[in-house]
């Protein structure tokens, strides 16, 4: 809770400004220049800044993904017998160049990838949830940076819209890797569903044999079904871009959205909370904790 602070609202697009809690002062600007020319205008004036709190919160970030890095490798399958998404994105980051260029796209996969995933260069469907667009953005990625490595990280279902690009990779030679994580359902939906209205609607999927549609394309591909074969999978796959891994995980396996639900995940947004909770501070509801 920031009490009776006053916030500065820097961003290069208008939404940047308007959205959520309005700013004391609003920039329209290129952010990182900005900071640039405050940090200029301040000159040699001591810093405020307390280095060893910031330390503290950067050691215990880097604990933090420690663990969860840790617990990605070890993620156990799930009563089906099916690979946990976690040891699939563990199996991937090992693999990851550090100027790779990543792609994430899907719904329930979508926010295990956002978490699960680190790279140099990140893209996914943003704010709006256009999802698709893996396969694509991949391609250009590809053709666009052939010396660097380019993975895609897609569910079934968003890999779904846009499945046929697998054709224009073949065709022009584009060096990347497509994963499939293979769940037979629209997941985040079937959750959603299920805690909303208690039955499912629509939103199961077969385990369909993507490796299959791709080799019928010309491309390198394969099926993985058990979490001992990844890494040697992945490595195969790497060696003989453009390639995909279809690769079979578990539906019973629950991201943070997917424990959200759908609909309330805008309630969740952090500048929302503050300003919830700075209000009955304010009128008396609840006592300020400093």
């Amino acid at each position: 809770m920031f009490g009776a602070a006053q916030f500065v609202r820097i961003g290069d697009a208008p939404g940047d400004l308007r959205d959520n809690r309005r700013g004391l002062v609003e920039l329209y600007a290129q952010p990182a220049a900005t900071l640039r020319a405050m940090l200029e205008a301040a000159g040699d004036r001591p810093s405020a800044v307390d280095r060893e709190w910031m330390r503290s919160l950067r050691q215990r970030h880097e604990e933090r993904a420690r663990k969860l890095r840790e617990s990605m490798r070890t993620a156990p399958d799930g009563s089906d017998g099916r690979i946990h998404p976690n040891r699939l994105l563990a199996a991937l980051q090992a693999r990851l160049k550090p100027d790779a260029i990543v792609i994430a796209d899907g719904g329930d996969f979508l926010s295990f990838a956002r978490v699960g995933l680190s790279s140099a260069t990140y893209l996914d469907p943003g704010s709006l949830g256009c999802i698709g667009i893996g396969t694509p953005f991949g391609v250009a990625a590809s053709l666009a940076c052939p010396d660097r490595q380019v993975v895609v990280a897609t569910g079934d279902g968003a890999f779904g819209f846009n499945a046929m690009e697998i054709d224009t990779a073949v065709r022009h030679r584009a060096p990347l890797l497509i994963v499939v994580a293979n769940n037979g359902a629209w997941q985040i939906e079937v959750h959603d569903q299920t805690d909303t209205h208690g039955k499912v609607v629509g939103t199961r999927l077969q385990f369909s044999d993507h490796a299959a549609m791709a080799r019928a394309f010309g491309m390198h591909a394969e099926r993985v079904e058990r979490a001992e074969d990844l890494d040697a999978a992945i490595d195969r796959a790497m060696s003989h871009r453009p390639a995909l891994l279809d690769v079979v995980v578990t539906p019973e396996a629950r991201s943070s959205d997917g424990k959200t639900g759908l609909a309330w995940v805008p309630d969740l947004q952090p500048l929302a909370a503050w300003d919830d909770a700075e209000r009955k501070w304010r009128t008396g509801e609840v006592p300020m904790h400093r």
